[in-house]
């Protein structure tokens, strides 16, 4: 009887294991892209806290400047139809200064150690000054915000890779280029959320493609060439459809240290060119 018994069970893992459903196909580059799009489109509002550390080497930029070292601590929320809210902590070379952009319902603010906050016409305008710090955080606003076209888009720009998993948990990772600068993303494979972002600088620029781009973002792109190091960018904590109320978005953070002055009319600084890779390739803003 038990060998009988133990044969039927054998028997029985071997029809199960035949009987198992075959492993869903994998996502392609394009299919993961798009459902990191629609993913963030379709939230009702964003929180998390990202990580940015960097060493950036400007000395082909400006003649005799060191290396520097950067550790940016931040948190972030996004809502309908343009609440948000980014706070931020830099330290360079062990130099701290603080920043905040907000609109709670009131209009876009930014302070960044002057005097009184300023009020500005745009997000773009308020999220400036920490994109000239090489905070990467406005790439999530424009996923979230749909302000660029399709994340599909980059598809042809990027292809799957293996990597180490900053997570734990099972990601995607991509390699590819955004701006003719070197790029990594990882993907959560249960979310599609991006978890974290590197940048690789000091790429070779096109001359033919350069040549198609107005002046300022010719001049933007030459100079973010001379740039070497990475920048990496990570995203915890994050907290999706909350039905956060206005009165989230104030912010009683104090800023202190230099204000770091917004470059140009939009957030169309290092960092920023790195978060939208679409208007600096000659398109239009959506």
């Amino acid at each position: 009887m038990k060998k009988v018994s133990h044969g039927n069970q054998e028997l029985a893992a071997e029809q199960a294991a035949t009987n198992a459903p075959p492993p869903p196909p994998e996502l392609t580059t394009e299919e993961i892209l798009q459902k990191v799009g629609d993913t963030y489109k379709g939230l009702t509002d964003y929180a998390a806290k990202a990580q940015t550390t960097a060493d950036i080497d400007m000395s082909a930029l400006v003649p005799g400047k060191k290396p520097m070292s950067l550790n940016i601590m931040s948190t972030m929320q996004l809502g309908r139809t343009n609440f948000y809210r980014l706070e931020w902590e830099e330290k360079i070379d062990g130099k701290a200064s603080k920043g905040a952009a907000w609109n709670s319902g009131k209009g876009n603010f930014v302070d960044s150690g002057a005097a009184q906050p300023s009020k500005v016409k745009t997000r773009e305008l308020a999220f400036a000054p920490a994109a000239s710090s090489f905070l990467l955080s406005g790439g999530i606003a424009e996923l979230f915000f749909s302000d660029t076209n399709s994340a599909a888009e980059m598809a042809k720009d990027f292809t799957k890779t293996n990597g180490p998993t900053p997570t734990g948990k099972p990601c995607y990772m991509l390699a590819g280029e955004v701006n003719h600068q070197g790029a990594f993303i990882w993907i959560d494979k249960s979310s599609f959320m991006i978890v974290q972002f590197e940048a690789i600088l000091g790429g070779t620029l096109d001359e033919v493609e350069l040549k198609k781009l107005p002046a300022a973002q010719r001049a933007q792109a030459v100079a973010l060439s001379k740039l070497k190091g990475s920048i990496t960018e990570s995203y915890t904590s994050i907290q999706t459809n909350q039905n956060l109320m206005a009165s989230a978005f104030e912010t009683s953070f104090k800023p202190a240290g230099t204000p770091a002055a917004p470059r140009g009319k939009r957030a169309s600084s290092m960092a920023g060119q790195l978060t939208q890779p679409r208007r600096n390739r000659g398109q239009a803003p959506q």
